[in-house]
């Protein structure tokens, strides 16, 4: 999974295997507030932060049981997060250097804020009067633009890029 992540291309592969990574971490988070909401029908004692140190689990109880469940669902959770947040940040970071300003919309619209694409459509083009009679049309020119930003995306990444505080000035002038 992480072989993916490291400087490697940003492609149409990439943003896939980024997307089904939020989705495992945002099932987890779903699986945690459900959890959450189990255990504290139990008692009114906050099982998110005690660590449960039983060696049987046949002789575990309900709380236990949960609370051991929500310890390992925070693992996961926490290893979600070191993979997907600096992976987030090179995606921002990389989309900030394409050009036109429609591509970096919706490049940040489909994989950053993960919205449907009818939304993106009706999003871009809200100011037209014919977007429902002609939406084909819309979604026809707003996937294109989608294309177009990903091979501008793919292009740009396989650039070196350095940041502007690392770089060597050569001019002697302050940045």
């Amino acid at each position: 999974m992480t072989e993916l992540m490291a400087d490697s291309v940003i492609n149409k592969e990439w943003l896939e295997w980024y997307g089904d990574a939020w989705r495992v971490y945002e099932d987890y988070l779903k699986q945690k507030d459900i959890l959450i909401k189990r255990i504290g029908t139990l008692k009114a004692v906050s099982y998110d932060k005690d660590k449960v140190i039983n060696g049987s689990s046949s002789h575990l109880s309900e709380q236990e049981r949960y609370t051991m469940r929500l310890e390992k669902i925070n693992s996961y959770i926490k290893e979600c997060e070191e993979i997907l947040l600096p992976a987030k940040e090179r995606l921002k970071q990389h989309i900030r250097r394409i050009k036109k300003a429609e591509y970096r919309k919706i490049l940040i619209l489909r994989y950053i804020e993960r919205w449907k694409w009818t939304d993106i459509i009706q999003e871009c083009f809200w100011y037209e009067e014919d977007i429902n009679t002609n939406f084909e049309k819309y979604k026809d020119k707003c996937l294109f633009w989608n294309r177009s930003a990903l091979k501008q995306l793919e292009e740009i990444t396989e650039k070196p890029y350095i940041k502007a505080e690392t770089q060597l000035n050569l001019l002697g002038k302050e940045t």
